[in-house]
């Protein structure tokens, strides 16, 4: 049998009607359109639903590339902060051994000027006592007296005085000129 006969002979079935056994007062399928409906809508709920799925995987992928943006972002700024902050500390340093290399050299210089000034206010005052002993000196060789032998030994002892008191002046300044340069000598062990 050929496929149209087939199809044919079903449709003449159709219209005679139901065929001996069948329940002639057979009711149509109600639900048919109901399940169909369903089926419909069950569709459109998963359809609904993988588009959901697939909106909210894209929201968590853009999620963890925002994420990771925003960590190689902070990790850059910490990394340019520390480097920044380094550089300060060692600008820091450096301008601060600057500045005390220059306050060592300021106070050398203050000390040496004090140092000269103070020496030449010593050596000030041992040319005043010399200068007050000299007419002393004077006096004793300029005297003409009768007794030449109490003059004389007068005369040696101012002499003496005078000599006693210039070698206290030569130590005076010998032992502030060792002091000075124990000074100098100990700043420079302590560089």
């Amino acid at each position: 049998m050929d496929a149209h006969a087939n199809t044919s002979k079903k449709a003449d079935d159709m219209k005679s009607g139901p065929t001996k056994g069948a329940d002639s007062t057979a009711k149509p399928d109600v639900m048919a359109p109901t399940r169909a409906a369903e089926a419909a809508a069950a569709q459109m709920v998963r359809t609904g639903a993988d588009a959901a799925i697939g909106m909210t995987q894209t929201a968590a992928d853009a999620t963890q590339h925002a994420a990771a943006v925003g960590r190689t972002q902070a990790k850059q700024a910490i990394e340019e902060a520390s480097r920044i902050s380094a550089a300060c500390a060692e600008a820091n340093v450096r301008t601060a051994r600057e500045l005390t290399q220059q306050s060592i050299e300021t106070g050398r210089k203050l000390f040496d000027a004090w140092a000269a000034g103070t020496e030449a206010a010593i050596r000030s005052s041992f040319d005043l006592q010399n200068a007050l002993l000299l007419p002393g000196l004077s006096y004793f060789e300029g005297c003409n007296s009768a007794s030449e032998a109490g003059t004389r030994a007068s005369r040696d002892a101012v002499e003496q005085w005078s000599e006693t008191v210039h070698s206290t002046q030569r130590a005076t300044l010998e032992a502030w000129q060792a002091t000075i340069r124990a000074t100098k000598n100990y700043s420079k062990l302590t560089e």
